[in-house]
C-alpha cells in the first residue's frame, strides 16, 4: 500500500488540479491565474537565457510583457538548442514541480531553490541593460533604510539615511523602467519573494500544495502555449521559436510546433504517472 504521505500527495494533487480547472472554466477565472501566466512566460525566456549562457552565448537581456508574450535578446549561442529551450524549458519545469511533489518533505526545499532562481534570473536578465547595478542600488537603498529604521531607531523620514535610501530605490526603479524591465522584475521579485515567503512561514501543507499547484498551472499552460505556437506558425507569423528551427533545420515550423508539443505531452504524462503510480520501494522502507 502506498504511504500516508503519498495519499496525502494525492489529495492534494486533485485539490491543485481543481483549482486550476475551476479558474480556466468559470468566468473571469483566467484573471486569477493571469499572474502565473505571466511567470510561466518568465520560465519560458529564462529558459532562453539559460541555454544561450549554456552554449557559450551572451544573454543582453530579457522582457515579459503584459499579453503574456516575452522577448530573449542575446549575442551568439547555439540557435538550435536556444530556440528549444523556451517552450521546453517551461513544460520541463512543470514537470519537475509535478514530480517534486510527490512528498511533502521535498516541497519546501523546492520552493527555495525556485524562490532564488527566480530572483537570479530577474537580477541577471531582466530588461535590456545592466540590470546587476539596478540590483545593487536597490540593495544599497533598502540597507539604508533598514538601517535608519532599525539599528538607529529613527522615527523621522526625513533623515539623511532615509533621504539617501529613498533616492537610491526611487533611481534603481527609474532606471529598470529606463531598459524596459519594469515588468519583468515585479513579476520576478515577487513571484521569487513570495515563494521564499511561504517557504519560510507557511504550513507544511500550504507549502505542498503551492509546489503542486505551481506544476499543474505551469504544465497546462506550457502546453496551451505550444498550441498558441501552432496557431501562429499556421497563420504565416514569422517570428516566433518554431520558425527560427525551420530556417537552421530546413524542417517546416509547423514540424517543430508538434514535436514540442507531443514532447510536452510525455513528459508531464510521465510526470503525473511517477507521481500517482505506487511506490514499492519506498513503501517498504518506511
Amino acid at each position: 500500500m502506498p504511504s500516508m504521505d503519498h495519499w496525502k500527495s494525492r489529495t492534494l494533487l486533485l485539490i491543485a488540479a481543481g483549482i486550476v480547472v475551476v479558474c480556466m472554466f468559470v468566468p473571469f477565472g483566467y484573471l486569477a491565474v493571469y499572474p502565473f501566466r505571466l511567470f510561466n512566460t518568465f520560465i519560458h525566456e529564462t529558459g532562453h537565457a539559460v541555454a544561450t549562457l549554456i552554449t557559450g552565448g551572451q544573454v543582453l537581456g530579457m522582457e515579459v510583457n503584459l499579453d503574456t508574450s516575452g522577448m530573449a535578446m542575446r549575442r551568439g549561442g547555439s540557435d538550435v538548442i536556444v530556440a528549444s529551450a523556451g517552450y521546453l524549458g517551461s513544460l520541463f519545469a512543470g514537470a519537475a514541480l509535478l514530480y517534486a511533489g510527490r512528498y511533502r518533505r521535498w516541497a519546501r526545499p523546492t520552493l527555495l531553490a525556485l524562490g532564488s532562481g527566480t530572483i537570479l534570473a530577474t537580477v541577471l536578465f531582466g530588461g535590456f541593460g545592466h540590470s546587476l547595478l539596478a540590483f545593487l542600488f536597490f540593495a544599497l537603498g533598502g540597507g539604508l533604510l533598514l538601517a535608519s529604521r532599525f539599528r538607529f531607531a529613527e522615527t523621522r523620514f526625513y533623515t539623511p539615511l532615509n533621504v539617501a535610501g529613498a533616492v537610491l530605490v526611487l533611481g534603481a526603479m527609474a532606471y529598470i523602467w529606463f531598459i524596459g524591465g519594469l515588468l519583468t522584475w515585479a513579476i520576478g521579485l515577487l513571484m521569487g519573494g513570495g515563494l521564499l515567503l511561504i517557504a519560510a512561514t507557511a504550513s507544511r501543507v500550504v507549502q505542498h500544495l503551492t509546489v503542486l499547484f505551481l506544476g499543474v498551472q505551469i504544465s497546462l499552460d506550457g502546453l496551451h502555449s505550444v498550441q498558441t505556437l501552432l496557431h501562429l506558425t499556421n497563420s504565416g507569423h514569422s517570428h516566433n521559436d518554431a520558425q527560427t528551427m525551420a530556417e537552421h533545420t530546413n524542417l517546416p515550423a509547423e514540424f517543430w510546433a508538434i514535436s514540442w508539443g507531443l514532447m510536452g505531452i510525455l513528459v508531464i504524462a510521465g510526470a503525473f504517472w511517477m507521481f500517482w503510480r505506487q511506490d514499492n520501494a519506498s513503501t517498504k522502507s518506511k
